[in-house]
């Protein structure tokens, strides 16, 4: 199986790209690989798991591609942040003692970043090989979720120099192992590639819900102000009195306000006795 041949591949010395449809176990494969002590055994250094985000780090028992790298916000010029980090010890060693890096979810990740880490790695290796001479493993689907970007187009990692000079093999996997449903998988990648059909339309109409007031989950958003307008919505319906809390920031005042800037959250928080709550935590 497209399985078993990235298991055995991973067995090796080659950067590779693993990737493959929504359910076809790239995340699962990786974590599978991780468990086997014969894995562990063949590595000179430490393997560093990282993810392009907090919620697929967890999902990998890894951290965030920012925190491993010492990018911070990311949001200075290429020098900057390279010259940032080259005074970082803590991250250099931390480099330094790694001899594999799996990063996870690499679609979000942009051509830009992926750059500057392949140079940090140079730098903390003193090496001018791709990533350091260290080996890489990528993990995700292009198909999926692009890379965020405040300038116009996408900045795909895969077109960024860093890509072709890394000489990733690559390995699809095509078994999809979440779901036997036939239809479901045959809708699931004529949407992945963008091919809207009769059928997709026909799959999608008989899914949808004109009347919600009565559905009790979580909703999904494509934009943060929906997002706000429903949950006050919801809290209007509860009698009990609304409870306002302000944001308070402590430390370098430069900082937060790079801080608020990059922030998921409003700095006003109202909550009432009875509503559901979601925490939310970043992971160092």
């Amino acid at each position: 199986t497209s399985q078993q041949a990235a298991l055995d591949a991973l067995q090796g010395d080659d950067n590779l790209f693993i990737t493959g449809s929504a359910g076809t176990g790239k995340s699962y494969l990786i974590t599978e690989w991780l468990s086997r002590d014969e894995t562990w055994q063949d590595q000179t250094g430490d393997i560093a798991i990282v993810a392009s985000t907090g919620a697929a780090a967890i999902l990998v028992g890894g951290v965030t591609f920012h925190s491993f790298f010492g990018l911070g916000l990311a949001q200075e010029s290429d020098s900057k942040i390279r010259d940032k980090v080259r005074r970082n010890r803590r991250t250099h060693r931390r480099i330094q003692e790694t001899s594999l890096i799996i990063l996870d979810e690499v679609s979000m990740i942009s051509g830009r970043l992926l750059g500057i880490a392949s140079q940090i790695c140079q730098d903390a290796m003193d090496s001018e090989l791709p990533w350091g001479g260290i080996r890489i493993v990528c993990i995700g689907d292009f198909h999926q979720l692009p890379p965020i970007s405040a300038s116009h187009g996408t900045d795909w990692a895969f077109l960024h120099p860093t890509w072709e000079e890394t000489g990733f093999h690559v390995y699809p996997l095509r078994e999809v192992m979440r779901t036997q449903n036939e239809e479901f998988m045959k809708v699931l990648e004529d949407i992945r590639s963008g091919r809207i059909t009769q059928e997709v339309n026909k799959f999608m109409a008989e899914r949808i819900r004109h009347d919600t007031d009565d559905l009790v989950g979580t909703r999904l958003y494509s934009r943060k102000n929906k997002v706000a307008e429903y949950n006050l919505e919801r809290l209007v319906r509860i009698p009990s009195p609304t409870i306002r809390s302000i944001t308070e920031y402590t430390g370098d005042e430069s900082c937060f306000k790079r801080l608020k800037k990059s922030v998921p959250f409003d700095e006003k928080l109202m909550i009432k006795k009875g509503a559901l709550v979601m925490m939310r935590k970043n992971k160092p």
